[in-house]
């Protein structure tokens, strides 16, 4: 188990602990039915993201002041996104940790210079009138 300390409370930051737990959560919340079900998870994660959404939208335009309070609903809300993320992972029997290698590794061979530096221009599959589609 690893915990680290934010504002004084510790807290799990193993990514395999995490994941598990939210799966046991979400079995023990809503059943095992409802927990397994792909579809719940993605449409849940669909609306807690258009939440989220909704508070940026406004901070944006206005109407809402970004203050202490706003970032508390705004990180709520993330989490909330995290949560169905990792259930969406479980659902497809993957973890996440290993997807993130696995795509890491993919955006490495995509976007990587071979001198090593960062691109200033999207990749010639990307340019001006291509489709972003690979051959």
């Amino acid at each position: 188990m690893t915990t680290e300390t934010w504002e004084g409370e510790e807290y799990e930051t193993d990514l395999t602990t995490i994941f598990k737990q939210c799966s046991t959560d979400s079995d023990n919340w809503f059943g095992e039915e409802v927990s397994h079900s792909l579809a719940h998870h993605v449409l849940a994660l669909c609306g807690e993201s258009g939440e989220l959404a909704n508070l940026v939208k406004k901070v944006q335009r206005g109407s809402l002041e970004m203050n202490a309070e706003t970032r508390f609903k705004m990180v709520m809300e993330a989490t909330d996104v995290f949560i169905y993320v990792m259930n969406i992972f479980a659902c497809l029997q993957y973890h996440p940790a290993y997807a993130y290698k696995v795509k890491t590794e993919e955006n490495h061979a995509r976007f990587d210079r071979p001198d090593g530096g960062v691109r200033t221009a999207p990749p010639e599959s990307m340019d001006q009138g291509g489709n972003g589609i690979r051959g």
